[in-house]
């Protein structure tokens, strides 16, 4: 009972980082965005840099629960939590108050409030460290064997993320989910009410003109459907979109947070009928005759 309780800390110590591991690799672009805007690590290096955290995350996380060389393991995730907090810190600094991606894009919370949670969870750290006892002898394939194929997946996970079919699981758009609930409510025009194509884009998308010219195709075309579109940004963003592209439909500016929670990857659309969510697609607006 003694040795159960002393290896709590870094048991629980580990689900969190597994569990945080876990959600950055279901969206790792939103993981490397977060990062970039830190403005410690940007461009390129900041992507790099997400895809080499979450198979770490994963594998201490691992190491923690299996109980692999867990004062090692415990070691480490402290130095990275010192890591985070002082990456927080500095942000928050500069004036950048946006979460941190500490749990991938599934949850938000203040720069306060993750210096406080990872001040939580490096008391664990240390608490593990302090309480770990050497093992009596066993057999040290087993963990190693958990340990590479968790490093594996944390590896394999990420690379082909947006190719699972999870959003309806890990965001808030579904099919039959009406629009009341859906965080569009910067619309100008009343979506219960009409047969409406709504297109979810990233104004500074390399082919937005080409997705625009679509777009423009369908709106109040086969069926009378009418296009509206939302991105997570500023107004000011809205104006040089508008120039650059000229849409035919309402672009309507709403913020990010809020927008983020209806996909991993964008462009995405849905058509809604009445009020709910008929059909959803991804990466390319569907044809006249899809939403006719």
């Amino acid at each position: 009972m003694l040795s159960l309780l002393r290896s709590l800390p870094g048991v629980a110590l580990g689900l969190v980082f597994i569990a945080a591991g876990f959600l950055k690799a279901l969206d790792p672009a939103e993981f490397a965005r977060q990062i970039d805007t830190y403005g410690i690590v940007t461009g390129g290096a900041a992507v790099v840099l997400a895809y080499l955290l979450i198979p770490l995350e994963l594998a201490l996380g691992t190491a923690l629960v299996v109980g692999y060389r867990s004062r090692l393991a415990a070691a480490l995730t402290a130095a990275l939590l010192l890591l985070f907090m002082g990456a927080t810190a500095y942000a928050w600094s500069q004036g950048k108050t946006e979460g941190c991606g500490c749990f991938g894009s599934i949850a938000s919370r203040t720069p306060g409030q993750v210096l406080l949670e990872d001040a939580a969870f490096l008391a664990f750290a240390f608490l593990a460290i302090l309480l770990n006892q050497p093992r009596l002898s066993r057999p040290r394939w087993r963990p190693v064997t958990v340990l590479s194929v968790v490093l594996a997946a944390g590896i394999a996970l990420p690379a082909g993320a947006y190719a699972l079919p999870i959003d309806s699981l890990v965001t808030d758009l579904k099919v039959g989910r009406q629009s009341s609930d859906l965080p569009l409510w910067e619309a100008p025009m009343d979506l219960a009410k009409g047969n409406y194509l709504v297109a979810l884009l990233d104004v500074n998308a390399a082919d937005s003109r080409e997705t625009v010219k679509r777009l423009n195709e369908l709106n109040r075309g086969q069926g009378g459907t009418m296009v509206v579109a939302f991105f997570g940004g500023e107004v000011d963003e809205k104006t040089i979109f508008c120039f650059n592209t000229t849409p035919s439909f309402e672009v309507v500016a709403v913020p990010r947070s809020d927008l983020k929670r209806l996909y991993r990857k964008l462009p995405r659309f849905f058509q809604l009928k009445e009020g709910r969510v008929y059909r959803i697609w991804d990466g390319a607006p569907p044809t006249p005759e899809e939403v006719s």
